[in-house]
Protein backbone atom coordinates (compact mmCIF):
# COMPACT_ATOMS: atom_id res chain seq x y z
CA UNK A 1 0.00 0.00 0.00
CA UNK A 2 2.48 2.27 0.45
CA UNK A 3 4.20 2.06 -2.47
CA UNK A 4 1.33 3.13 -4.17
CA UNK A 5 1.07 6.58 -2.45
CA UNK A 6 4.75 7.37 -3.61
CA UNK A 7 3.25 6.82 -7.19
CA UNK A 8 0.09 9.34 -6.55
CA UNK A 9 2.49 11.53 -5.14
CA UNK A 10 4.86 11.64 -8.10
CA UNK A 11 1.39 12.16 -10.24
CA UNK A 12 0.56 15.10 -8.05
CA UNK A 13 3.53 16.36 -9.50
CA UNK A 14 3.72 15.81 -12.68
CA UNK A 15 0.32 17.10 -12.89
CA UNK A 16 1.49 20.43 -10.93
CA UNK A 17 4.28 20.58 -12.93
CA UNK A 18 2.32 20.43 -16.16
CA UNK A 19 -0.19 23.02 -15.23
CA UNK A 20 2.51 25.57 -14.47
CA UNK A 21 4.08 25.14 -17.48
CA UNK A 22 1.43 24.99 -20.62
CA UNK A 23 -1.07 26.88 -18.41
CA UNK A 24 0.24 29.61 -15.67
CA UNK A 25 3.14 30.46 -17.32
CA UNK A 26 1.10 31.32 -20.85
CA UNK A 27 -1.28 33.07 -18.73
CA UNK A 28 1.19 35.03 -17.05
CA UNK A 29 3.08 36.08 -20.15
CA UNK A 30 -0.48 37.24 -22.19
CA UNK A 31 -1.39 39.53 -18.79
CA UNK A 32 2.21 41.17 -18.45
CA UNK A 33 2.18 41.72 -22.73
CA UNK A 34 -0.88 43.35 -21.64
CA UNK A 35 -0.31 45.48 -19.20
CA UNK A 36 3.57 46.35 -20.34
CA UNK A 37 1.33 47.49 -23.41
CA UNK A 38 -0.83 49.54 -21.63
CA UNK A 39 2.38 51.44 -19.69
CA UNK A 40 4.02 51.72 -22.50
CA UNK A 41 1.13 53.69 -24.41
CA UNK A 42 0.82 56.01 -21.08
CA UNK A 43 4.54 56.81 -21.57
CA UNK A 44 4.51 57.26 -25.42
CA UNK A 45 1.36 59.45 -25.05
CA UNK A 46 3.38 61.39 -22.45
CA UNK A 47 6.05 61.76 -24.45
CA UNK A 48 3.84 62.66 -27.07
CA UNK A 49 2.38 65.19 -25.89
CA UNK A 50 5.00 67.26 -23.98
CA UNK A 51 6.55 67.26 -27.67
CA UNK A 52 3.79 68.93 -28.87
CA UNK A 53 3.83 71.48 -26.43
CA UNK A 54 7.72 72.25 -27.48
CA UNK A 55 7.14 72.63 -30.44
CA UNK A 56 4.16 74.81 -30.84
CA UNK A 57 5.87 77.57 -28.66
CA UNK A 58 7.08 80.61 -30.38
CA UNK A 59 4.59 80.11 -33.21
CA UNK A 60 2.67 83.72 -34.05
CA UNK A 61 -0.89 82.11 -34.18
CA UNK A 62 -1.79 85.26 -35.91
CA UNK A 63 -0.26 85.02 -38.72
CA UNK A 64 -0.43 81.00 -38.73
CA UNK A 65 -3.39 81.37 -41.32
CA UNK A 66 -1.53 83.46 -43.39
CA UNK A 67 1.54 81.22 -44.33
CA UNK A 68 0.07 78.33 -43.43
CA UNK A 69 2.79 75.96 -45.80
CA UNK A 70 5.79 77.55 -43.59
CA UNK A 71 4.22 77.05 -40.23
CA UNK A 72 3.09 73.44 -41.11
CA UNK A 73 6.70 72.78 -42.41
CA UNK A 74 8.18 74.59 -39.24
CA UNK A 75 6.07 72.89 -36.63
CA UNK A 76 6.87 69.30 -37.98
CA UNK A 77 10.21 70.06 -37.66
CA UNK A 78 9.86 71.94 -34.48
CA UNK A 79 8.06 68.21 -33.62
CA UNK A 80 10.28 66.45 -34.93
CA UNK A 81 12.93 67.78 -32.78
CA UNK A 82 11.15 67.67 -29.78
CA UNK A 83 10.08 63.56 -30.33
CA UNK A 84 13.92 63.03 -31.22
CA UNK A 85 15.01 64.61 -27.57
CA UNK A 86 12.03 63.55 -25.29
CA UNK A 87 11.84 59.61 -26.81
CA UNK A 88 15.35 59.56 -26.98
CA UNK A 89 15.54 59.42 -31.05
CA UNK A 90 18.43 59.82 -33.18
CA UNK A 91 18.25 62.26 -36.18
CA UNK A 92 16.42 59.67 -38.30
CA UNK A 93 13.68 58.98 -35.83
CA UNK A 94 15.42 55.62 -35.04
CA UNK A 95 15.74 54.81 -31.45
CA UNK A 96 18.93 55.39 -29.36
CA UNK A 97 19.84 52.85 -26.69
CA UNK A 98 17.80 54.36 -23.85
CA UNK A 99 14.49 54.44 -26.10
CA UNK A 100 10.87 53.10 -25.87
CA UNK A 101 10.66 52.61 -28.92
CA UNK A 102 12.51 49.16 -30.55
CA UNK A 103 12.73 50.87 -34.39
CA UNK A 104 12.03 53.79 -36.58
CA UNK A 105 9.30 56.09 -35.36
CA UNK A 106 7.47 57.93 -38.25
CA UNK A 107 5.52 60.76 -37.83
CA UNK A 108 2.39 59.37 -40.65
CA UNK A 109 0.40 62.58 -39.84
CA UNK A 110 -0.05 65.77 -38.20
CA UNK A 111 -2.89 68.36 -38.84
CA UNK A 112 -2.55 72.19 -37.56
CA UNK A 113 -6.21 73.65 -36.55
CA UNK A 114 -5.63 77.53 -36.81
CA UNK A 115 -8.17 80.26 -36.04
CA UNK A 116 -10.20 79.58 -39.36
CA UNK A 117 -10.30 76.55 -38.63
CA UNK A 118 -12.22 76.59 -35.02
CA UNK A 119 -14.39 74.99 -34.20
CA UNK A 120 -12.32 71.17 -35.38
CA UNK A 121 -13.51 67.59 -34.89
CA UNK A 122 -10.04 65.28 -33.66
CA UNK A 123 -10.67 61.48 -35.23
CA UNK A 124 -12.03 60.30 -31.86
CA UNK A 125 -14.89 63.02 -32.63
CA UNK A 126 -14.21 65.05 -29.64
CA UNK A 127 -15.03 68.99 -31.15
CA UNK A 128 -12.06 71.62 -30.16
CA UNK A 129 -12.81 75.16 -29.52
CA UNK A 130 -9.34 76.74 -29.11
CA UNK A 131 -6.46 75.83 -32.13
CA UNK A 132 -4.39 73.49 -32.09
CA UNK A 133 -2.52 70.31 -33.96
CA UNK A 134 -3.16 66.80 -34.00
CA UNK A 135 -0.74 64.08 -34.68
CA UNK A 136 -0.79 60.25 -34.97
CA UNK A 137 2.75 58.66 -34.66
CA UNK A 138 3.56 54.92 -35.88
CA UNK A 139 5.91 53.34 -32.81
CA UNK A 140 7.25 50.12 -33.42
CA UNK A 141 6.97 47.97 -30.01
CA UNK A 142 9.29 44.30 -29.57
CA UNK A 143 6.75 41.69 -27.76
CA UNK A 144 8.50 40.07 -24.79
CA UNK A 145 7.12 36.37 -24.83
CA UNK A 146 6.23 34.31 -27.83
CA UNK A 147 7.82 37.45 -30.33
CA UNK A 148 6.76 34.84 -33.35
CA UNK A 149 3.50 34.17 -32.89
CA UNK A 150 2.44 37.69 -32.06
CA UNK A 151 4.19 39.79 -34.72
CA UNK A 152 3.47 40.01 -38.38
CA UNK A 153 5.48 37.92 -40.43
CA UNK A 154 9.05 38.67 -41.25
CA UNK A 155 9.02 41.32 -38.42
CA UNK A 156 10.07 41.50 -34.49
CA UNK A 157 8.12 44.30 -33.70
CA UNK A 158 4.12 45.52 -33.23
CA UNK A 159 3.39 48.93 -34.52
CA UNK A 160 1.74 50.67 -31.59
CA UNK A 161 -0.17 53.94 -33.26
CA UNK A 162 -0.38 56.57 -31.05
CA UNK A 163 -2.69 59.64 -31.66
CA UNK A 164 -2.44 62.66 -29.73
CA UNK A 165 -4.58 65.98 -29.66
CA UNK A 166 -2.91 69.47 -28.28
CA UNK A 167 -4.60 72.52 -28.04
CA UNK A 168 -3.24 76.40 -27.30
CA UNK A 169 -4.43 76.86 -23.69
CA UNK A 170 -6.28 80.09 -22.51
CA UNK A 171 -4.02 82.22 -21.01
CA UNK A 172 -1.31 81.76 -23.94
Amino acid sequence: MGGQKGHAGVGFVILLATLVVFLFFPLYAVLFEKAYGRIVQTVIQQQVHSSMRESIKGIEWEAFSQQEVTYSAQLRSRLEKALQDNMRLGPDMYPQTTSIADDQVIIEDLDLFDSAKVPWTDLKGVKHTRPGMAVTLIVPIQPHFYNSQVTPEGRDTIDLKVYQVYTLPVNR
